[in-house]
């Protein structure tokens, strides 16, 4: 299989870090990933802030755990955290970033990085304790937090990936049976996927059955 495909479909969520700090150039490969991200007409809009000091990825958790209503840490104890902002008012900018959140990951992983998506960014910084933050950062203009990417090494093996739940992608063909209308809506089964085979031959069946009723309704009529 094509490595980089590859890569994508092993990638996993990592929620326990080694306290260790990532090496500056592997968080540099990481953020030019993010920034090569496609985005709406190559504007760029997204903002991306790597944020490495103990101090404010401590006060981010813990205005991410009272958001959660939490007391645990939910960056895991990660050591880096790259919060991805959208530009206010941009209808693109979410979408934009969230691009760039997932090239991040992917590149992460591509890396022997772990890395995971952490919501409430949003809410962090409608905060004033948030705002301090994008003051203390110098950050200007008005920016709407869009993710939390943890980065670190992972303390432990990757998890498990979970099966793919049934119906998950529909594939519209003219080339299947019509029953269901023209064109017809087809499950696709990802091969490889827990049942894979089995489920896709009663799906078969099922649509035979289905394109033989269909016939037998219409010759009565």
């Amino acid at each position: 299989m094509n490595a980089a495909y590859d890569n994508l479909l092993t990638r996993r969520s990592v929620r326990k870090y080694k306290p260790e700090q990532i090496s500056d150039e592997e968080l540099y490969a990481v953020l030019k990933a993010g920034m090569y991200a496609p985005t709406a007409m190559g504007r760029q809009s997204p903002l991306i802030v790597a944020v490495q000091d103990k101090d404010d990825i401590a006060r981010l958790s813990s205005l991410n755990a009272q958001i959660m209503g939490a007391g645990s840490d939910p960056f895991y104890g990660a050591p880096t955290v790259v919060v991805v902002f959208a530009q206010a008012g941009n209808r693109n900018g979410v979408q934009d970033a969230s691009l760039v959140m997932g090239n991040m990951m992917n590149a992460a992983h591509a890396l022997g990085l772990g890395s995971c998506w952490v919501n409430r960014a949003h809410e962090t910084f409608e905060l004033p304790e948030g705002r301090e933050l994008l003051a203390k950062w110098e950050v200007e203009g008005d920016w709407i937090g869009v993710g939390n990417c943890l980065l670190g090494y992972p303390d432990g093996d990757l998890p498990e990936a979970k099966p793919r739940r049934s119906g998950y992608v529909m594939v519209k063909k003219k080339d299947g049976p019509a029953a269901l209308g023209d064109p017809a809506w087809r499950f696709f089964i990802p091969s490889g996927a827990r049942g894979s085979a089995e489920l896709a031959q009663e799906v078969d069946h099922l649509y035979g059955a289905l394109g033989a009723l269909a016939a037998l309704v219409a010759g009565l009529g």
